[in-house]
This record gives structure tokens, sequence and C-alpha cells, in this order.
């Protein structure tokens, strides 16, 4: 029965592998975004327009099993950003590839 339970030795061989074989795997990503641009129209009156850019330039890429943060002051655009991820905010120039 004793010989049936694993050793710290035959644990420690098995994480080793496991690692290896996970550093092997290409990781794919669940989101790329670039260069995304939102920027907000509105209008002051019957002639007058007026534009406010909240997002401008974002770059990055969300890997495949990952948990991530998006922090940030008042004002610098993690809603418009997550809106636009969910497709509830359309952006001027950039991609979001899911």
């Amino acid at each position: 029965m004793l010989a049936a339970v694993p050793s710290p030795q035959k644990l420690q061989l098995k994480r080793k592998e496991a690692t290896k074989s996970s550093e092997q795997e290409p990781r794919s990503s669940l989101v790329k975004i670039k260069d995304l641009d939102i920027v907000y129209e509105s209008s002051a009156g019957l002639l007058k327009r007026s534009s406010f850019t909240a997002v401008s330039a974002a770059k990055f890429e969300i890997p495949t099993g990952k948990i991530i943060g998006l922090v940030g002051e008042s004002g610098t655009g993690k809603t418009s950003l997550g809106r636009a991820l969910l497709k509830a905010t359309p952006f001027q120039t950039g991609s979001i590839i899911y």
C-alpha cells in the first residue's frame, strides 16, 4: 500500500516534465488588439461638432488561459475599450482579432 504513495522526488520529476511539455506548446491568443482608436463625436449645436478621443493606438494581446486586469485613472478609456471588445462601442481605426 505504501508503494502506491508517490515520493516527493517522483512528484518533483512529474512537475518538471509537465513544465517542459507546456513550454513547448505554442500559446494562442484569446484576443489581439492592434492600433485601436475610439473617438466619440458630439454636437454642440446646429453646426458645431466636437470629438473626444477615449482610446488612442491601443495595442495588446490576451493569451488564452490568462487573466488580466485593466487599471488606470478615471477617464482613460478602460470602459470604452471593454465595450469595444464586447462590440458594444464602435471603433474608428485598428483591429480586434478574436
